[in-house]
């Protein structure tokens, strides 16, 4: 099922879900990570707060801090990792985008370049502007 962003209402923020916006944890081991495991897992109870935001108000995309409206979100499954899609894309797709563009200097350069997939990224081309086609 897919939901388009026009069909969903606002909703007010709660404090818990605004606390994550700039959270960035880095973990010298896994030590350390482990220690914190039992918090980082309840602030799972805030998925339903930062998905209502996201459809009210959009996202701003972590690596650009481009605005995405609401218009340009869907949600294609309870995964969110793998079902929330924006401008077509998943975050991870976007981030490989902005590395490769990083590298050529242009999304439109990317175009005519081959470059090897290790999974489908449907909405991949779409991001730079390469058609898609069969490999050989």
């Amino acid at each position: 099922m897919v939901v388009q962003a026009a069909e969903r209402p606002a909703q007010k923020s709660s404090e818990g879900m605004l606390a994550l916006h700039d959270l960035q944890l880095v973990y010298a081991n896994l030590g350390d990570f482990l220690l914190l495991l039992p918090a980082l897992l309840q602030q799972g109870g805030l998925l339903g707060d930062c998905v209502q935001a996201s459809q009210a108000l959009g996202i701003l995309e972590p690596f650009t801090g481009e605005h995405i409206p609401p218009e340009a979100i869907t949600i294609q499954g309870p995964n969110y990792r793998e079902a929330l899609i924006a401008k077509g894309l998943l975050s991870r797709n976007r981030a490989v985008l902005l590395v490769l563009e990083q590298l050529d200097g242009s999304l439109e350069g990317l175009g005519q370049q081959a470059i090897y997939l290790v999974e489908a990224l449907p909405g991949f081309p779409c991001g730079c502007g390469v058609s898609r086609g069969r490999g050989g």
